[in-house]
């Protein structure tokens, strides 16, 4: 840590320990503004250390500009283990806590370090507690390979948070550390409505092979949900913290945080889907993550198990998928040594490589999921994932052909193979798995199924990942999406390669069985194309966008009258960035042929929701300033056919446009009419013409019978006419009295409106409040 080999933008060189310290100080000064947070800060070596704890921003940050810790002896993670304990310790509400934990190096203390972490992890069960790491600069050589950082990697996965690598330089250092903590930072923006209860940990450590840092964010206090609500450090402090260290837009942080929301709500489910295996899984204990510890010792039975299975292979063509089998003894360790979102990770050798397992060859994994299930059950849910993989590999080889052709530039583009293992027998003591080659190295996220987009780094892999998952949707006819893309990442001779692994699979339309639990069907293609921006590859491979390819998810009906499309087209892009609608089709030209018209959506279902929500709104605004209404209590008989001819004269000799309600009057028969004002030039609403369409509508009503329809005779006696009748009151004022019901109104009473009809010169009232209407009739004064 004592290292002086950490590069500032203006080419000075620091010590590791000062630009930790420095990333923290500046971490902490743009927090102020969230005067609740508190802060801890530990750093370590051999011993612990807790320098401060639950400090308010402004009291952490003079501290910690106050520190000079010595970066001596060796680095015992175990010690920051305990010192993390001990900072969770000082705070008496019991709260769930974030940490970050940094380091340069592996550990020296392997196995005290994970015996502690285990009791740890006990201590914090469930969503109590989260680990995020770093790992600065080059790892140190123990029990690793270089530049692994596998007890990091562990690290992580057991405290169910993220792994981030950065460089030797303060720029790097700050811009891993602002991508970790902003994953806090948007699950924080989901909950601070719904509590203000919060705390943090910072830490570090000193020795010059390896360092550490602690870093714990304010969480809310919510047990039913603790998993979920998690409050990110700094809502205001941290976009400019984005803009200083790393200079992206706000979009990398919100992404970074997508896929901690995605996690968060998959992993209280994991949880409880671990929590109730125990009757598999009674105690989990993990063993360390080096290969030259887990691939030895084959014929250990205190460390081994093995048994005879068949393994199965798919392979997919496109349409289907066929099966083939084979016996073979397998060998598998007892304990798991990683933890993912839904299965435990094991170490595995197959038989003809269990005398030399630590080759490279012969190293596996295997893969099994948290719920104890039985073992017909369990070769369907491990069945899923080899069927994804079928898919991604068949996909992938088309991906290579085509991007060659396309750009004329070879992606190495891959996916290891993917068999699952099942025990035969009755007597064979085994269990379903997935069985697949050992990868040792960073891996790297690029995409989830729940949405996630990695736009922090690696960003060429990324970019050409999401045009991948584009790639599978286009070329399945939108039937299948490949994403949750994930594994090795990185360059040949200047080209792109990856060997990825654990893909799902989204299926839609019935075609194909479903991709397990983590299929989302077309609320996960919607979830993807929400997000997804079609860069170069996806234009060079002419991709069809999601809504060429698959019908929409909503159908919104709106009036096709021109004044309603203009109205809404302003509103438009407004209404998808507010309902965070993933596409729309909305028409800018009414039709003759047409009296509603269909606003064509695309999206998940709650963002269609809103979308359609947001839409009614708007034609509420509308509808107050255009629409007048006619309810048709008594209508005649017509058929569909006559009331668009019907409507289409009124209209025509009128000049206002009027619709019949609801949109499939058609078949059920219109219930109302609707008759839209236009503006005038000068933009006010002009209701002349509308006025006069109304007046013209309710004579012709007036005049043709209920039930009759016209060029028949009629069935019935029509239904006797309501008679109104003028009077005087005592003070010699007009009023109204319908004799049927005992209906009155005074003429100067605003809510009735009187009109002439200029065809006929008869006057009409109406009642803009209940669309009673009536024509006065000759001679209408009583005495």
């Amino acid at each position: 840590m004592l290292t002086q080999d950490c590069k500032e933008e203006n080419g000075w060189s620091l010590s590791r320990m000062d630009a930790v310290l420095k990333t923290c100080s500046d971490f902490v000064t743009e927090s102020m503004m969230n005067r609740e947070d508190v802060y801890s800060f530990v750093t370590f070596n051999e011993e612990s250390v807790l320098h401060f704890s639950c400090q308010s921003a402004f009291n952490a940050c003079e501290q910690l500009s106050n520190l000079r810790p010595i970066a001596e002896k060796q680095t015992l993670f175990a010690m920051g283990i305990r010192g993390i304990e001990a900072a969770i310790k000082r705070e008496k509400k019991g709260l769930p806590s974030h940490v970050v934990f940094l380091s340069d190096g592996e550990p020296t203390d392997p196995d005290t370090y994970l015996r502690d972490l285990h009791v740890l992890l006990r201590k914090r069960a469930g969503s109590t507690l989260k680990i995020y790491t770093v790992g600065f600069g080059e790892s140190a050589k123990v029990n690793a390979r270089e530049g692994d950082f596998t007890y990091l990697q562990q690290l992580a996965s057991l405290g169910r948070g993220h792994f981030q690598r950065c460089g030797a330089s303060l720029c790097s250092l700050q811009g891993a550390f602002t991508a970790l903590t902003s994953t806090i930072s948007r699950t924080r923006e989901s909950s601070t409505r719904r509590s203000t209860t919060e705390r943090e940990t910072l830490g570090t450590s000193g020795p010059e092979s390896g360092a550490s840092a602690a870093y714990r964010s304010p969480v809310h206090k919510y047990p039913h949900q603790c998993a979920i609500l998690v409050t990110r450090v700094a809502k205001v402090g941290l976009s400019e913290v984005l803009h200083r260290y790393r200079r992206p837009n706000m979009e990398d942080a919100i992404a970074e945080g997508d896929e901690e929301s995605d996690l968060e709500s998959e992993g209280s489910q994991h949880e409880e889907a671990l929590n109730g295996s125990r009757s598999k899984f009674p105690d989990v204990q993990f063993e360390l993550p080096a290969p030259d510890i887990i691939f030895k010792d084959v014929m250990n039975k205190d460390l081994w198990r093995n048994f005879t299975a068949a393994k199965t292979s798919f392979k997919f063509n496109g349409r289907s998928f066929a099966r083939s089998a084979e016996v073979s003894k397998v060998f598998l360790r007892h304990k798991p040594f990683m933890k993912g979102g839904m299965r435990l990770v094991y170490g595995m050798v197959l038989e003809e490589g269990a005398r030399a397992p630590g080759k490279a060859e012969h190293m596996m994994c295997a893969k099994r999921t948290f719920e104890d299930l039985e073992k017909d059950h369990g070769f369907q849910a491990h069945s899923a994932f080899c069927r994804s993989t079928a898919v991604a590999k068949y996909f992938g080889q088309k991906f290579r052909k085509d991007t060659q052709q396309a750009l004329a530039a070879a992606v190495q583009f891959g996916f290891l193979d993917c068999h699952l293992y099942s025990p035969v027998g009755t007597g064979e003591d085994g269990y379903h798995f997935c069985g697949e080659a050992y990868l040792n190295g960073h891996f790297v996220k690029l995409n989830s199924n729940a949405g996630y987009v990695n736009e922090t780094d690696y960003n060429e892999h990324s970019m050409i990942a999401q045009a991948f998952s584009h790639y599978t949707f286009d070329k399945s006819h939108g039937e299948l999406l490949v994403v949750d893309l994930q594994g090795i990442c990185g360059e040949v001779k200047d080209d792109p390669y990856f060997l990825l692994t654990d893909p799902q699979v989204h299926s839609r339309c019935g075609t194909f069985d479903k991709f397990g639990s983590g299929d989302h069907g077309d609320q996960g293609v919607s979830t993807f194309f929400n997000k997804h921006r079609c860069g170069p590859i996806c234009k060079a491979l002419n991709l069809r966008k999601d809504y060429e390819v698959r019908p929409p998810t909503h159908i919104i009906s709106i009036p096709g009258v021109q004044s309603c499309l203009d109205f809404l087209q302003p509103r438009r892009f407004w209404m998808k960035k507010i309902s965070g609608a993933n596409q729309f089709i909305m028409p800018k030209q009414a039709s003759k042929d047409k009296d509603w018209l269909d606003i064509q959506l695309w999206a998940r279902p709650h963002s269609g929701e809103k979308f359609k929500e947001l839409v009614n709104k708007s034609l509420e605004v509308y509808y107050e300033a255009s629409r007048q209404i006619l309810f048709l209590e008594q209508k005649p008989a017509w058929t569909a056919e006559v009331w668009k001819e019907k409507l289409d004269q009124w209209q025509s000799s009128s000049g206002a446009a009027a619709v019949a309600y609801p949109s499939d009057w058609r078949e059920t028969a219109p219930s109302e009419l609707w008759v839209f004002s236009e503006k005038s030039e000068s933009g006010w609403v002009d209701h002349k013409k509308a006025n006069w369409a109304l007046s013209k509508i309710r004579e012709e009503l007036e005049s043709s019978p209920p039930d009759h329809v016209p060029g028949q005779s009629p069935t019935s006696k029509p239904a006797k006419q309501d008679v109104w009748t003028k009077y005087l009151d005592r003070q010699g004022d007009p009023f109204w009295y319908r004799e049927s019901d005992g209906l009155w109104f005074m003429e100067s009473d605003p809510g009735w409106e009187r009109f002439l009809d200029e065809t006929s010169g008869r006057y009409w009232w109406w009642d803009k409040e209940k669309g009673n209407w009536f024509f006065e009739p000759p001679s209408a004064v009583a005495a």
